[in-house]
Formats: C-alpha cells, structure tokens, sequence
C-alpha cells in the first residue's frame, strides 16, 4: 500500500541521546520511556490543481490533497493514497510512538481544511492512555480550521484511561457560516476485560465549536471520583459514553434524518432497552444572519457493540463522502 509516512529525521551531526533517539531506551528487556517534550502536528488540506473548484450551487467537495504535513516525535503522521483514492477526500491517521499516552505526554494537532474540500481524521485503534505518576497529566490537543464549503470529518476510534491515567482533551473547531463538520468523541471506562471500570484518576474532556469567532457549542465533562462517591459507582455498568455532533448546510438533510432516527419520542407502549440510551438534539444558530442548523446526538451503553450499533447509523451516510468506512471489521 502506497502512502505518505512523515516522522521526525535526526540529525546525525550532533551525538545522540534518549530524547534524540526515534525510539525509548530499554534496560533489561523493559521499554523505559524518557519525559518526552510537547509534539505538534500540522497538516494543511486544499483542492487538487488537476480538479476544477466547485461553483456555490454544487453541492459535492472537490477532490482534496494535503500541502503542509509536519509532525515532530512522538507523532506520526500516515495519509495511505489508496483510502482516499474513490473520493480524493484524504485521511488522516495520526500514530504515536508506544501506542499511547503516558504521564507528561502532551501532543497538538492542527488541521485545516480549504473552502470545498473534505478530510477524514481517523485511527487504526483506540486512544489509549496509561496511568500517570505523581501529578503528571497526559494532554491531546486538536484544533481543526474549516473554511466556508469545506467538511472536516473526525471519526476516531475511542479514548481508553488505563488505571490511574490522568488525561486531558481538548478539541476546538473553527469554522465559517458554510463549513461543516461531523465530530465522533467517544471513550470507555477502560480495560474491562482486567476488571478496571472507571479507575481512572482524572479525564477532562473538552469540545469547543466556533463560527466566525462565535461560541455555538461547547461539551465540558470533569470526570473523577468526589469525596462522597466514587465514579465507578456513579457510572455503574454504563461502560461507553459518545457525543457525535454534525453542522453544516451540505450535511443539512442527513441531519435532519439522524434527528428523525434519534430524536423523535417513541410511541407509546414500544420497548424499552435498558443497556443503551440514545438522545439527540437539534441544533440552530444565527451567526451574522446566517443559519446555521445541524444534530447533536448523545449515546451511553454497557457494552461497545451495542453503542457502535447506534453509531454506526450515524457514519453510514458519510461513507459515500470519504471514500471508505474507517470502522469496518472493528466492531
């Protein structure tokens, strides 16, 4: 498979040490990792030269290329040619050194997506975030700029907190009137499987939404156990919490159908499931005399089968735009 690989080269001039080195230094046999300083990722999507732009009264993007990709260690970045070869919308696939966060990781990527064209943020596993030691934070940061008539697309695998992780994400999207955005955040209570739900010590979870410099949403969550109940009795065997959010005028009719899908009551006497709760909302805004309209639907589960059911109607009718489902053979 042909694709576009960037990591950092070192620079074979200057005598090497472990903050130098690609990889982390081993001391019998066991991977010991150094306090790694901050990462950063840059990757800029604009038209393809070859491709004519879109006039305003298209509805479709055009097909799309990165110009700008940058990212310094920890981070890598991987954009395979063939995923985004149906639909010349890009994905994105960002890899860390070690599979995941430790204590002191901090990592920022920026993405920014040009007027009419499209890009998919995605992953090839979970998120996973080991635990932290003293007051060390493990933080991701994603800032991501859609011009007017682009759509940025951020369907990622889950966020796992390991015992003791003490983790902070961030996620901000600036957007114009005629941008669009469809945004998966979701996370387990974490290794389940080694009976460790909800252990973590810390998760601070943050979305931001912005049109032309104004707040239109934010989701703020501060998890962590209180003098008077812990959380993993709070959450009881809820092991899977997701918000998916979609604004845009060319995503309007789709959501107008995940509402419908989701958001509508239920008639009376129909069956109630007790191990999945779905909710949505409508969303509106009048930014500048410009409306602005999209879904925002809330998802929790025992289990990640049963919630990537219901998430699974959501990034179904976004396949035809990227190019390809980043979920199958998952779940």
């Amino acid at each position: 498979m042909r694709s576009q690989l960037f990591t950092p080269q070192p620079d074979l001039t200057k005598p090497t040490s472990h903050q130098d080195s690609p990889m982390p230094p081993s001391v019998k046999g066991v991977n010991c990792r150094v306090p790694r300083a901050n990462a950063k990722g840059v990757v800029v999507i604009v038209a393809d030269p070859r491709r004519r732009a879109c006039s305003e009264e298209e509805r479709n993007f055009v097909k799309s290329q990165p110009t700008t990709i940058k990212a310094g260690y920890p981070l890598r970045l991987l954009l395979p040619e063939t995923a985004s070869a149906p639909t010349g919308c890009p994905w994105i696939y960002p890899l860390t050194y070690g599979g995941g966060l430790v204590g002191g990781d901090s990592v920022e990527l920026n993405i920014t997506v040009r007027e009419n064209c499209c890009a998919l943020l995605t992953s090839q596993e979970s998120s996973k975030v080991y635990h932290c030691d003293g007051d060390k934070v493990s933080s991701q940061t994603l800032n991501v700029t859609i011009h007017d008539g682009g759509l940025m697309c951020v369907l990622q695998d889950p966020v796992v907190c390991f015992k003791d992780a003490n983790y902070t994400q961030t996620q901000v999207v600036n957007m114009g009137c005629h941008g669009n955005l469809a945004l998966l955040d979701w996370y387990l209570a974490g290794r389940v499987a080694r009976d460790e739900s909800w252990e973590f010590h810390r998760f601070v979870n943050r979305l931001d939404v912005v049109v032309d410099s104004e707040l239109v949403l934010r989701e703020h969550a501060d998890m962590r156990d209180t003098p008077n109940m812990t959380l993993k009795v709070a959450m009881g065997r809820w092991q899977v919490m997701a918000t998916f959010v979609m604004l845009g005028e060319k995503l309007k009719d789709i959501s107008s159908e995940l509402y419908t899908r989701f958001g509508l009551p239920q008639e009376f006497g129909s069956s109630y499931r007790s191990n999945c709760m779905v909710s949505a909302t409508k969303l509106s805004y009048d930014v500048r005399g410009q409306q602005i309209s999209g879904v925002l639907i809330k998802v929790m589960a025992h289990t990640t089968v049963q919630a990537f059911a219901e998430i699974k109607e959501m990034v179904d009718p976004l396949i035809p735009i990227v190019g390809g489902n980043p979920f199958v053979r998952k779940y």
